[in-house]
């Protein structure tokens, strides 16, 4: 066990898909909190949902993958704010704005 994540088994890709980016983290309902974690550890990442019925995710590198970044590095990028689509700066009041006015 390494930066808190339990290991079960290290393994080829079951699918066989070829991963082109950084990884695909693979989860079910059930596991989507602990992949959004894992998605930090691993920017870049693509989160694919599957029909999985436990809190397992697998994980799939990719060609582009490097390294998984530290705790240190994960919890700066936890915290850092990131852009939002909503906010002070949006309002949907723009959309009642009658044509002409």
């Amino acid at each position: 066990m390494k930066r808190g994540f339990a290991v079960g088994t290290i393994d080829n890709d079951p699918k066989g898909t070829v991963v082109t980016g950084v990884a695909e983290i693979r989860y079910g309902p059930e596991g989507a909190q602990a992949a959004e974690l894992m998605a930090f550890y691993l920017p870049g990442a693509t989160l694919v949902e599957t029909s999985a019925k436990d809190a397992t995710i697998d994980v799939a590198v990719g060609a582009e993958f490097t390294s998984v970044l530290t705790t240190k590095q994960a919890a700066a990028a936890l915290t850092s704010p990131s852009p939002s689509l909503s906010g002070s700066g949006c309002s949907s009041a723009l959309a009642q704005i009658p044509r002409g006015q």
